[in-house]
Formats: structure tokens, C-alpha cells, sequence
């Protein structure tokens, strides 16, 4: 029994020079191709490309989301993620498109434990300002039915790139004319 394999397979760095080209809309699509350019797109130096091709000097970006921390590995694929929220034009559009309040936000909410409660005054459109408060949701883990994890693992030296502390978490931000006091709410879930 000789098993029959059709195919070539390239090695990396081909993957890594074709990786240069792909728009971030499609990182997905050519992951999965196969397991080496899925591993391209592990590597430090795919995510850093793909935030230097789309940075820009005009560009209004938060502080940790600035060249300087992109040099940086630990978390670097969230902070180019998030980025490109602010850089590329198709993410930023998606975002402002969307409505602010989805229909499945209720739900997707339930069974999130608050980790971090803050209220800030903004500037309302009358002459009367708004106050914005933000709750940092995490949703909680749900139990595995059969034990098994299921996807590929990562390669060692990426797993600080792929690092993101704020995985499954949410932002709820509810905004209203007057200030409401809201007793402490950190450490609760939502239920």
C-alpha cells in the first residue's frame, strides 16, 4: 500500500512572500489553503507587514496602537487587528455601518462576569452633555463536551503574536442624558 499524495508543497517562505500580497479581509481564506500558510500568517513578521502596508503618518491612532508598539510581540496580532479598525477603509466602514445596538446583543451578553466598570461625561449633541458608561464584559468558558480542543495548535515561538488578553471580552457602552448612579457591578455576571 503506497499512499498517494497529489500536490507540491512549498516551503514557508514562499507562503510568507505570498502573504505580503493578500488583502486583510481574506488573512482567513489564505490560511487556510494549507498548514504552511496558515503558519505564515502565525509568524511576527506576516502581522507586522500587514500594519506597515496599511499605516499611514495622518493616521489617528491610539497610543497602543502606534508604530512603536507594534514592535512588540506580545499581543502583536490584536494590536494590528484592532489597527487596521482605524487604518483600512473597508473594517472602519463595516464598523460605522453597523447598527449600534445589534439584535443579538442581549443574548450574547448572558452568562459574561463584568471585569471593568468606568463613566465618562461626553459632549452630547445639544448643549447639554451625555454621560457614557462602559462595562467590560468577559464571557465565561463553557465546558468542552468531549475533552478535545479541535483546532491546530499554535507554534511555540508565535504563541506571545497571538497573545490577546481580551478575548472573549465585550464592550457595553450605554449612553444617557442624565447620571445614573449604578452600585458596584465588577465581579457580577450578567444572568
Amino acid at each position: 500500500n503506497s499512499e498517494c499524495i497529489d500536490g507540491e508543497e512549498y516551503p514557508i517562505d514562499i507562503w510568507l512572500e505570498l502573504a505580503g500580497y493578500i488583502r486583510p479581509e481574506d488573512v482567513c481564506r489564505f490560511a487556510l489553503i494549507c498548514k504552511n500558510a496558515w503558519t505564515a500568517t502565525c509568524t511576527a513578521a506576516f502581522w507586522t507587514r500587514l500594519y506597515r502596508r496599511h499605516y499611514n503618518l495622518d493616521a489617528e491612532l491610539p497610543d497602543r496602537l502606534q508604530p512603536d508598539s507594534i514592535r512588540r510581540m506580545q499581543c502583536l496580532r490584536a494590536r494590528v487587528i484592532r489597527s487596521l479598525f482605524h487604518l483600512y477603509e473597508p473594517f472602519s466602514s463595516r464598523v460605522s455601518k453597523s447598527p449600534a445596538l445589534p439584535e443579538s446583543t442581549p443574548t450574547t451578553l448572558l452568562n459574561s462576569k463584568c471585569l471593568l466598570f468606568w463613566v465618562n461625561k461626553v459632549p452630547g449633541s445639544r448643549s447639554e452633555s451625555m454621560w457614557e458608561f462602559n462595562f467590560k464584559l468577559v464571557k465565561l468558558p463553557t465546558k468542552i463536551k468531549n475533552g478535545c480542543n479541535g483546532g491546530l495548535q499554535l507554534p511555540k515561538q508565535y504563541k506571545d503574536v497571538h497573545t490577546n488578553p481580551d478575548s472573549d471580552c465585550y464592550l457595553l457602552r450605554v449612553t444617557t442624558l442624565n447620571f445614573i448612579f449604578t452600585s458596584v457591578v465588577m465581579g457580577m455576571t450578567l444572568t
